[in-house]
């Protein structure tokens, strides 16, 4: 039995979570200063690090469950830390319910590829023959516990409830933990890549869990909020390259995305809250403005279809979201327009070379599909682009219109999808629901 597998994806994510650790840990060393109980959450935050390095160098499946469940149990002890607080005591409930659901979807595809080929090393799974007897189901069930982990459509709603835990806990489970189904999808790449099903499943619920994200960090009152819906989000876009056949992509994504999400909290300081019900003052050309780059940018992803894998398209997608706020802003500040627009070169710049290079730097092989699946994935990822990106250049002039007040509420609170685990907290633990005070 293979216990270690220090391939390159391994390590760079073992140097990825030593280098997170320590500045985690050293911010909860002197963020907690005189709380009681420090050192239990001092002990539980490296046993989790501990766990999160396991589970990324381990060889066969045993390992990776063993370590993925430790990770779950690491976190849910630090996701109550403040015990005292309802709020905190529930949320830690959801999420350890919709963790056992992901490791029940891990223990029966174990357990149907062991008899399947007779080992759980993932070297001897690698060189199964395509299309074996049960690897389908395998694969669906490896996906399905991937989603869960990674807070996904429906299995988001804790997600954006976890604030009440300590500021390291955001930060080490928004750049680390979450990442965990990411990374089972790129080691069973191998596996997902074989069964269309499969991919089909990661990509819908990425593609719906980038949209609800999307447009729900848009209108969140305060930063922490935002930080939560974005990972909701971006965690979608990764689930996307991973099933359009570009793992090497979504795990420069991940380590990506987990370095802004670590920064953003351990340096997001008080809330800054804003009203809902203000309407703000905007030049009538900016709105406009954000149109006119909005529709360049759907001319350069669809006419990049034919030589561009669909992966790198989404990553193009999630840049260009992020920078249409910079550049349109950058506007009404002359000074700014061109650093604006030099950023922005460099950051789409940057993300083209790593996007292309990534399949050599991780020997992760790419697997390309069906032209038809280009086309309908640039035409979702332009959706995407515009209704984050016109939202965020209209919403002063929208502001004005009944129906967009109400969405805007409804999006508020998540479209109120994704709360199953509350009810069935509710159920198991009765009283104990935060749906009693709504």
């Amino acid at each position: 039995m293979q216990w270690l597998s220090p391939t390159t994806p391994a390590v760079v994510l073992t140097v990825y979570v030593v280098l997170l650790g320590l500045v985690v840990t050293r911010y909860a060393a002197v963020s907690l200063e005189g709380d009681l109980r420090r050192n239990n959450f001092m002990i539980n935050l490296v046993g989790t690090l501990w766990a999160v390095q396991g589970l990324v160098m381990a060889g066969n499946m045993i390992g990776f469950i063993l370590f993925w469940m430790l990770t779950s149990f690491g976190l849910h002890r630090l996701l109550e830390h403040f015990y005292l607080r309802q709020a905190a005591r529930i949320v830690a409930w959801e999420k350890f319910l919709v963790s056992r659901f992901g490791d029940l979807c891990l223990l029966l595809s174990a357990v149907i590829l062991y008899s399947t080929a007779g080992t759980l090393n993932f070297v001897q799974l690698a060189s199964l023959p395509p299309g074996g007897a049960g690897t389908g189901l395998a694969a669906g069930l490896l996906a399905l516990g991937a989603l869960s982990k990674s807070a996904q459509v429906p299995f988001h709603g804790w997600l954006p409830r976890t604030l009440e835990a300590p500021t390291p806990v955001s930060a080490l489970l928004h750049a680390g933990v979450i990442n965990a189904g990411g990374f089972l999808l790129i080691r069973f790449s191998f596996l997902v890549s074989q069964h269309a099903d499969a991919q089909l499943l990661v990509l819908a619920a990425g593609s719906l869990s980038a949209l609800w994200g999307g447009l729900a960090l848009l209108v969140q009152p305060d930063i922490k909020r935002r930080l939560a819906w974005s990972t909701v989000g971006q965690m979608g876009f990764m689930m996307m390259e991973i099933g359009l056949g570009s793992p090497g992509l979504a795990l420069i994504h991940l380590m990506g995305h987990g370095l802004y999400k670590a920064k953003s909290f351990l340096w997001s300081g008080e809330s800054q809250k804003k009203s809902v019900t203000s309407v703000q003052t905007v030049k009538a050309w900016r709105p406009w403005l954000g149109l006119g780059i909005w529709l360049t940018v759907l001319g350069i992803n669809l006419g990049m279809l034919g030589y561009w894998a669909p992966g790198h398209l989404v990553l193009s997608t999630v840049v260009w979201a992020a920078l249409l706020p910079l550049v349109v802003g950058a506007w009404e500040r002359p000074s700014g327009v061109l650093r604006s627009l030099a950023v922005g070169v460099l950051v789409l710049a940057a993300s083209t070379i790593l996007s292309l290079t990534a399949q050599t730097l991780f020997s992760l092989p790419e697997y390309s599909p069906s032209f038809g699946l280009r086309l309908v994935v640039g035409v979702a990822a332009s959706v995407l682009l515009a209704l984050t990106g016109l939202v965020t250049a209209f919403h002063p002039l929208l502001g004005r219109y009944r129906w967009y007040r109400r969405a805007y509420a409804s999006a508020l609170h998540g479209f109120s999808l994704g709360r199953w685990p509350e009810a069935l907290v509710e159920r198991l633990r009765p009283g104990k629901s935060l749906l009693r005070g709504q």
